[in-house]
């Protein structure tokens, strides 16, 4: 039995599944698995198979047993998601084909060296469409970082706000020019001739927390990288859990694993 749906009842199926995706408590996010054909001649929605074995709700985890969903053992789940490919959204086909790389172009020029779509990753691995790599390198993406200024050490007034979108390296160099704009700078006078003037969070600092919040996120989640800046306090929030399954523990003794090779690979090459 057939059904047939206008086109309003098309779209709002489509945004209804949409708000769904971008809001659910599932882990791995269902972003990117589910895609609407509003287009076609026959209406259908797509599941994509994922590759993670585990997946968790409410922060219990499951697995997949024939047809049934079977809660599984923490040691289970540590060893399925330390095993997981980090580089999984990298390379996967982008839902968006049509793409320019016009900033990404313009910052390989100034440092004279040559744009090669092919060696950066930009393709999937059938080399004949955009892989992520290429979207979050574009023009069109579409993941943001919010940057909100508050007066005093609450939230409760804003002084100024921006929202920054585009190719990766991009948001990268205006958040770091919207931080500067206010990162006070504050002069100490001592016995000397000149005062000495600096910034209130060292500069260095503040580059490598945006760099790595970009380079280092969970692309599967659509929430926004935010950055904060209070009268006492900067603070800079990237999407995600650990990667492969680290713990805090193990971070903060110095192991480390790279989440978005793609990405990191293309910034390594502009410095």
């Amino acid at each position: 039995m057939t059904k047939e749906f206008s086109s309003s009842q098309r779209h709002e199926i489509e945004e209804t599944i949409s708000n769904w995706i971008k809001g659910t408590n599932f882990y791995p996010s269902p972003v990117g698995l589910v895609k609407v054909h509003t287009q076609a001649d026959s209406f259908y929605i797509e599941v994509k198979a994922n590759q993670d074995q585990a997946y968790a709700l409410d922060d219990r985890f499951y697995i997949r047993n024939n047809s049934e969903s079977v809660p599984a053992s923490p040691d289970r789940v540590k060893k399925m998601l330390a095993k997981r490919k980090l580089d999984q959204f990298d390379k996967s086909q982008s839902e968006q084909q049509d793409l320019t790389f016009n900033y990404l172009k313009e910052l390989f020029k100034k440092q004279n060296i040559n744009f090669k779509p092919k060696e950066l990753g930009f393709y999937s691995v059938n080399n004949q469409t955009f892989s992520n790599t290429a979207f979050l390198m574009s023009d069109q993406n579409n993941y943001q970082v919010k940057i909100a200024v508050f007066k005093g050490i609450t939230v409760t007034q804003f002084k100024d706000r921006k929202e920054i979108s585009g190719s990766t390296p991009k948001q990268i160099d205006e958040s770091l020019s919207f931080i500067n704009l206010n990162n006070p700078l504050s002069s100490k006078i001592s016995g000397q001739g000149q005062r000495a003037d600096q910034k209130s969070y060292p500069t260095i600092a503040i580059r490598e927390a945006v760099v790595n919040a970009l380079s280092h996120r969970s692309y599967f989640s659509k929430s926004p990288v935010q950055i904060e800046i209070y009268d006492d306090r900067l603070t800079i929030m990237s999407p995600g859990p650990l990667p492969g399954g680290l713990n805090k523990e193990a971070v903060l003794s110095g192991i480390t694993r790279i989440r978005n090779y793609g990405i990191t690979q293309i910034l390594y090459h502009l410095k």
